[in-house]
């Protein structure tokens, strides 16, 4: 008898912490409030689900520019499609390397601070961004776009439609960007900076291997210097992506990016290029982008589209090697171009 009862003492000693710890693991929790999101800096590591939309109503979401021990977000947000409104700041301070954050949507966005690395999502993001869509007005100083400041993570099928201004490293969707992808993402709206502004970053610092393909810009961006329709200065590859709008800027001028280290293949520009001479230009297929002052090179007038290719779905996927199961090709009879399904 006596062994018995040692026996299942010692079950209860090892078992129930075992499933206490596995419960916390797997754990999700709900988020219905702006208190329940709050709770998220007691547990960087948790798994969250919000379960109705919510009003922010510009509250302070005690984010910060930084990523340290108490700031590292490496859990999981799923927005479950649900819609949190009237964002002053940030949501989050910095998303660590294990981080996911997913099916969410941001609107009514009004953040207007004298800071840095600025974004309705978070200020830096070294994780995962997936289905996000972020609707509003961001302004600041340096690293200022749409989502994140500052990005080495991973994003795809993210949106952004509105206003970014700042002065340094401005960009629809990130702000400075190293060793990242960006993929199917589209900026709808209006850039503004002085130097690196872009319709997708306003810097791609990157190696070969990393990609920024597959991405929708119907953006008109203006800036001083190092203006271009994807970003103001490029390290990384720049792929199958179509630029739709107004590059503006006084020198160092590009439709895909102003640095002459910018790879590219198969992009597609439709809109004007205005210089420091206000010529305007007619729509480019460009392979490999170069860096120009006042005028497009000569040799680009013979990458010029006609209208029969241009309206000719064909010529997107023979020529442009566009995926059909990624962009939808019937929007190209009410539009004039591609636009991206998902």
């Amino acid at each position: 008898m006596f062994v018995k009862v040692v026996y299942l003492i010692s079950i209860i000693i090892v078992i129930i912490p075992l499933s206490l710890v596995y419960y916390q693991e797997h754990r999700t929790f709900k988020i219905n409030s702006y208190r329940d999101f709050l709770k998220i800096r007691y547990d960087l590591d948790g798994k969250y689900i919000i379960t109705k939309d919510l009003d922010f109503k510009y509250k302070d979401t005690k984010s910060k520019d930084l990523c340290d021990k108490k700031t590292i977000f490496d859990g999981e947000l799923n927005g479950n499609n649900h819609v949190i409104k009237n964002i002053g700041e940030p949501l989050l301070s910095c998303l660590g390397k294990n981080a996911k954050v997913e099916n969410l949507k941001l609107t009514s966005v009004e953040i207007d601070k004298n800071g840095e690395n600025l974004g309705a999502l978070a200020y830096f993001n070294h994780g995962s961004i997936k289905n996000v869509y972020d609707e509003g007005r961001v302004e600041g100083q340096i690293n200022v776009r749409g989502i994140v400041g500052f990005n080495t993570g991973f994003i795809e099928h993210t949106v952004f439609k509105g206003t970014v201004r700042g002065i340094k490293n401005i960009g629809g969707i990130v702000g400075f960007n190293m060793l990242g992808v960006i993929n199917q993402a589209r900026v709808t709206g209006k850039i503004e900076g002085e130097i690196y502004v872009g319709g997708l970053a306003g810097q791609l610092n990157a190696t070969t291997n990393y990609l920024f393909m597959n991405n929708l810009l119907e953006v008109n961006v203006y800036g001083v210097a190092q203006v271009g329709g994807v970003t103001g200065s490029s390290g990384g590859f720049i792929k199958n992506n179509i630029i739709v709008g107004e590059i503006s800027g006084y020198k160092f001028v590009g439709i895909l990016c102003a640095s002459s280290n910018c790879l590219s293949q198969n992009n597609l520009f439709l809109g004007c290029i205005i210089g420091y001479d206000q010529d305007y230009y007619k729509p480019v297929y460009v392979i490999n982008d170069d860096v120009f002052h006042n005028i497009i090179p000569e040799e680009y007038h013979n990458n010029l589209i006609t209208e029969t290719e241009i309206s000719n779905p064909d010529w997107y996927i023979n020529v442009l090697d566009l995926d059909p199961e990624i962009w939808d090709l019937e929007t190209i009879k009410q539009k004039g171009y591609p636009t991206l399904k998902k």
